[in-house]
């Protein structure tokens, strides 16, 4: 498969990514699927939800027409369709935690075993991998679902990474890459329907596949090209940091980490506020510019991308820190002279 098939193949799921998309907003506002504006939201108008479905939808029919390798592509089928089932009915009537974290780690298993299994018989993979791999995949469900809070931000990151994991993999699986490539034009498809202004929100349907894709994505890398974890970890930073760190803190102060909340420093960001639009683009730099440098660094060792993801990693974590440091004071400020001016 040559890159001009491949780049037919990403325009033709973008076109019917905004035409699911569309069909989606209707249906949505038809069946009453809105968020309504609330303190733990950043919109301040009711919008439909529910739209990731027709990036899932799109990334079905990839699997079903491009002719990819059975076992993992039936393996992802099967789990994208049940992160997206349980997102889809939650985004109608909210789950309680533990049936959707049940469904997340089957699907994190089955992408495992569809990605990895053949490696236990024909090359002994380490043992951790059975473990860590369902774990790793899970969170990444689970931070991708916490990060969508504000417009864009969201399906432009998930559109960045697989776009990039596109090119990488492309010398090694053409087939593969025309996958991803289709993965990310399903995101940028969605993306004028939800930035800068949001017609309407992704949902628990696209935040949790768009989490599911991108780890398969890394994973893949990992293991067909080699790419060391540590260049992974650089490319999806942002999302990393910012989920990690708030997750962390959260459960430090004892509170309910899966709750609804605003506590992300992008959200802190745009509470201070700034525009949806400018935060969201603020995160896209970033990872176009980690993205360049997972580019510029194939073939680096993996201690040297070890050392750079360390450097990123705490560098982003004192970005982190001193932003939302910033942001928390400033807002005390304001409610201090709020008060003295009553």
């Amino acid at each position: 498969m040559n890159s001009a098939l491949v780049g037919a193949v990403a325009v033709l799921a973008a076109l019917l990514s905004i035409l699911f998309t569309e069909l989606s907003i209707r249906y949505a506002l038809r069946r009453g699927v809105v968020d309504q504006p609330g303190a733990r939201r950043s919109h301040r108008v009711p919008t439909p939800r529910g739209g990731g479905v027709a990036i899932g939808l799109v990334v079905l029919l990839a699997l079903i027409l491009l002719p990819l390798p059975a076992p993992t592509a039936w393996s992802l089928g099967l789990a994208v369709t049940a992160v997206a089932l349980v997102g889809w009915i939650d985004d109608h009537r909210p789950l309680p935690v533990l049936p959707r974290l049940t469904v997340h780690l089957i699907a994190a298993c089955l992408i495992t075993f569809g990605l990895f299994w053949p490696a236990w018989i024909v090359a002994a993979a380490p043992a951790w991998l059975l473990v860590m791999a369902p774990l790793l995949i899970m969170a990444a469900i689970n931070f991708c679902n916490f990060m969508d809070g504000i417009n864009g931000i969201a399906s432009s990151q998930a559109a960045l990474v697989l776009l990039t994991c596109a090119l990488l993999i492309f010398p090694a699986a053409p087939v593969w890459a025309s996958f991803w490539a289709a993965a990310a034009a399903g995101c940028l498809g969605f993306l004028p329907f939800n930035f800068p202004r949001a017609r309407i929100f992704l949902g628990d349907v696209g935040s949790g596949s768009l989490g599911l894709l991108v780890a398969t994505a890394l994973a893949q890398l990992w293991s067909i090209r080699g790419v060391p974890a540590g260049a992974l970890l650089v490319l999806i930073s942002a999302f990393a940091i910012d989920a990690g760190l708030t997750l962390l803190q959260r459960v430090l102060q004892g509170k309910r980490w899966y709750r609804p909340h605003r506590e992300h420093l992008y959200q802190w960001w745009v509470r201070s506020g700034q525009s949806h639009t400018k935060v969201t683009l603020a995160y896209g730099v970033w990872t176009v510019l980690m993205a360049g440098l997972v580019w510029l660094g194939q073939g680096w060792s993996e201690r040297v991308w070890n050392t750079l993801a360390l450097v990123v990693m705490a560098g982003g974590a004192l970005v982190w820190w001193l932003g939302k440091r910033r942001l928390m004071s400033g807002r005390r400020q304001e409610r201090r002279m709020a008060r003295t001016s009553q």
